[in-house]
């Protein structure tokens, strides 16, 4: 806000001196006019160009009921990798109450698309028979990837919680960003950080351990 008053203050002085000058050498203000309003346009186009609602929770202290749903995020994480499945968690919730959790079960259940959003989703939709679960919240330990992202979107998730970034695999901060396409029909609001730390320490061993 602050930029913008100091952008129009330059302007307005910028015109003021224009107009001296235009005078003097007889140019009128027919023509000065309608250029000054095509600069106008141009320059509300750059101020007011405004994202999707992007908030990071890892500098600030993070209310106590989005922590202990994260924390059940983080439990189904620890039951995947007691599975042998990547660590990563997921619970959708609704109205302050859990609808659903899941961990990953791709090697459970050899499918490639069973991840735990999709798996919460899913059967978050079977409790509430609907395929849009409105004014639901989902928290995950890991950004989603593209094809996670997707299925929050379609599903009308109204906030995404996650933990870690992934910078290889992620779909929502990095990778194709899926919520800044032209073809994202519906962007949750967006929260990072929270329990970012047991969050990636939990993948780095995971991961450690499969290669020692």
């Amino acid at each position: 806000m602050i930029l913008l008053a100091q952008t129009l203050l330059t302007l307005s002085q910028m015109m003021a001196a224009c107009a001296t000058r235009t005078a003097a050498l007889g140019i009128g203000p027919a023509v000065v006019e309608p250029l000054y309003l095509l600069f106008c346009m141009s320059l509300s186009k750059t101020c007011f160009h405004f994202s999707p609602i992007r908030t990071s929770l890892a500098p600030m202290k993070t209310p106590t009921l989005n922590s202990t749903f994260m924390d059940l995020a983080l439990e189904q994480a620890r039951a995947a990798e007691m599975r042998g499945e990547v660590p990563i968690g997921c619970v959708v919730v609704k109205d302050g109450s859990v609808l659903s959790s899941a961990g990953n079960r791709t090697l459970e259940l050899n499918d490639p698309t069973a991840h735990a959003e999709v798996l919460a989703i899913r059967e978050a939709g079977k409790k509430l028979s609907s395929q849009r679960l409105e004014g639901c919240d989902l928290y995950v330990t890991l950004e989603p990837c593209p094809m996670c992202a997707a299925a929050i979107s379609f599903a009308r998730i109204r906030r995404l919680y996650y933990g870690a970034g992934d910078a290889k695999g992620g779909g929502v901060d990095h990778g194709v960003r899926f919520y800044s396409s032209p073809t994202c029909h519906h962007t949750p609001d967006v929260y990072s950080g929270l329990a970012e730390t047991d969050s990636a320490t939990m993948l780095k061993a995971f991961f450690q351990g499969k290669r020692d």
